[in-house]
């Protein structure tokens, strides 16, 4: 036989070979049947509880200073540096000194004091102490710069700040006194108003106590550098910076609230919020032993754009200060009952290591445990976007959790603790390949699942089998980035979502509503689906009509254990981009 002939039968046996392997690519791809009816029903979003605080947090305690009578109003012109009208000094109700760069004034009554602040001046500073007693200062279209802390408000029962107009606060890169604007008290805004802060040595507002946001308009600002200049030595000292960092707490009721933390430099990536909590043996007043260290957000907007954490309950519980009783640690927990979270972290995250040290940019993070009754929250993390070292309680809201390169939703900090419990609401979970997942609490037999819907993607997925699960769940190993899919059971939707079109990591579905039943159901891929409310892009809800797209069974149970998919599952789609 001619070499030709060999060549030509080679051939022949190559294409045949292509064609057969073509053909098996397309049965395989093409799983399923074509879907030819229409699907209608109302996709509810619910939710099983009333909104849940720390035991110790009372409401009163922070809106009733908006209607305190603070008493006689003194006005200050930080332009002109003069008092416009009577001087409290001249009062008799406190001692002021006032120097080129600086003004200062001591209550010296048994009453609160009362000031207001306007103008401009791009190198001063004002300093108030209270005598114990409540201080208020209304910042009126007035723009503060200094070298070191631009507003201090020091011995206070409580510091009371009224927004009224545009007003800004910045303190210069290596200021001596680090931080923008400082409270010895619990520090509570107010008012119509804005006000800019913008930190370039370490801290934007800080609190020795709780910060509270009432209403007002608030952004601040973490340089890209931030350095401050060391008391005792007069060195130059880098630090990484956190926007809002207070010592007891943070609440947040109304208003708007924007942080930028834009130091990127590795191991001084800045941060959002924090509430760093104490151990009461280290202070004079134990009788705050367990009860604070907690966040509270019942309402308002809080966007936040950080290199590093954005919301933190944290305690570091140092061996070599800890206190000796635990009756005395603080109780970093995280409720959030209202309110809109718009976050984006993206520094990459990294462990400690002997010359740097390690980033964490997770969104909400809860040293103890995180509590979820309402609100909407959209996070686009690189670390996990909701983590807490306790357990994950979600009961009604809408979260939407991306981590790119880590759990999207993550329940203990070691393998023998931490819970998820889901019972209302919609979370929508995209999580990195394996070993990351969409939802990790370490274990499915501490996952409850009774009520809302889930969407959870990932290189794996917990599977609720705790005790007291009702709701129950699907399980599949197959889904297309930018592809939408329903969940159909009984002739009636019952979840319908989009994957994100960047989306690619993964092998493992987890799909849960409380309108499903043990058995089977119908998932469709590239359905086209038409409804009254879709949530970030992603899940449909109210009236929802599903039609077209390609239908395959899947199992529904509320018992079944392991994750979904294997080696051969994943998404298909593009190269990996951020959706966002």
């Amino acid at each position: 036989m001619t070499k030709k002939r060999l060549s030509f039968l080679t051939t022949l046996i190559v294409l045949i070979a292509m064609l057969v392997s073509c053909n098996a690519d397309a049965t395989s791809s093409s799983s399923g049947t074509a879907n030819t009816s229409t699907y209608k029903e109302a996709v509810s979003v619910t939710s099983d509880s009333e909104n849940l605080y720390p035991s110790t947090y009372n409401e009163d305690d922070y809106t009733s200073w908006a209607t305190y009578d603070f008493g006689t109003e003194y006005v200050f012109n930080v332009n002109t540096k003069t008092w416009e009208g009577t001087s409290p000094e001249e009062a008799g109700v406190a001692t002021v000194t006032l120097k080129s760069a600086s003004l200062k004034v001591v209550n010296t009554s048994s009453s609160a004091i009362n000031i207001r602040l306007t103008g401009s001046n791009s190198s001063f500073k004002v300093t108030v102490e209270g005598n114990s007693q409540a201080v208020k200062v209304t910042l009126d279209n007035v723009s503060l710069t200094s070298s070191d802390r631009a507003l201090n408000i020091k011995s206070s029962s409580v510091s009371y700040v009224v927004l009224e107009g545009e007003n800004s606060l910045e303190t210069l890169i290596n200021s001596e006194d680090k931080n923008v604007l400082k409270s010895a008290s619990d520090l509570i805004f107010d008012g119509d108003g804005s006000l800019s802060v913008t930190a370039n040595s370490k801290n934007g507002i800080v609190s020795d106590s709780v910060i509270c946001i009432l209403n007002g308009d608030i952004t601040v600002t973490v340089a890209e550098i931030t350095c401050y200049t060391d008391e005792d030595t007069s060195e130059i000292v880098a630090d990484k910076g956190t926007g809002i960092k207070a010592l007891l707490g943070f609440v947040m009721l109304d208003g708007d609230l924007t942080i930028y933390g834009n130091n990127s430099t590795k191991g001084y990536e800045s941060k959002g919020i924090k509430v760093d909590g104490f151990e009461a043996d280290t202070l004079a007043d134990e009788s705050l032993a367990a009860k604070m260290g907690w966040i509270v957000i019942d309402g308002g907007n809080i966007t936040i754009r950080t290199q590093g954490k954005a919301i933190s309950a944290g305690w570091k519980e140092s061996e070599d200060d800890k206190p000796a009783s635990s009756a005395n640690y603080p109780v970093p927990d995280v409720y959030i009952n209202g309110g809109n979270i718009d976050i984006v972290t993206y520094a990459t995250p990294r462990d400690d290591t002997a010359t740097l040290e390690g980033v964490s940019p997770e969104g909400i993070e809860a040293k103890n445990n995180l509590y979820i009754t309402g609100g909407t929250l959209v996070l686009n993390t690189t670390d996990d976007c909701l983590n807490a070292s306790e357990s994950i309680y979600i009961s009604g809201g809408l979260i939407y959790a991306y981590a790119s390169q880590n759990d999207a939703i993550d329940a203990g900090a070691e393998e023998n603790q931490g819970a998820l419990t889901i019972s209302g609401g919609v979370v929508v979970a995209f999580g990195a390949g394996a070993p990351e997942g969409g939802l990790d609490c370490n274990s499915n037999a501490r996952f409850k699942y009774t009520g809302g819907l889930i969407v959870a993607l990932g290189g794996s997925n917990n599977v609720p089998q705790a005790s007291g699960t009702t709701a129950y769940t699907a399980n599949t190993s197959s889904a297309s980035a930018g592809t939408t899919y329903a969940l159909v059971q009984d002739g009636e939707v019952v979840l319908a979502f989009k994957v994100p079109s960047g989306y690619k990591s993964g092998s493992s579905v987890l799909l849960g509503s409380e309108k499903l039943s043990q058995g089977t159901a119908t998932l469709i891929s590239g359905a086209t689906v038409q409804a009254d409310s879709v949530f970030n892009g992603t899940v449909y809800y109210g009236n929802v009509t599903v039609s077209g797209g390609t239908s395959t069974s899947v199992t529904v149970s509320n018992t079944s254990g392991g994750n979904a998919g294997g080696p051969g599952g994943g998404f298909a789609g593009g190269p990996g981009t951020r959706p966002f």
